[in-house]
């Protein structure tokens, strides 16, 4: 019981990192979502069927490709 206390005066101290920490994070999850919707919706708004360059073609084909592109 003692530990669960002291988190907790722990975080009540360092709210502005708790917040902060709480905003990058759920920020970086949502980036992490980004990619695989723009690609889906770009595939699926765009690709008509038997006509496989409007992918390459698109550009929201080519914002989605470089989302998905390691940052250097």
């Amino acid at each position: 019981m003692k530990a669960a206390r002291y988190l907790c005066w722990l975080a009540w101290a360092q709210k502005g990192r708790v917040a902060l920490g709480a905003t990058l994070g759920t920020l970086w999850m949502v980036g992490l979502t980004l990619p695989p919707y723009l690609l889906s919706r770009t595939i699926d708004d765009n690709l008509a069927p038997g006509w496989v360059l409007a992918l390459p073609a698109s550009p929201q084909a080519w914002r989605a490709a470089a989302c998905l592109l390691p940052a250097e």
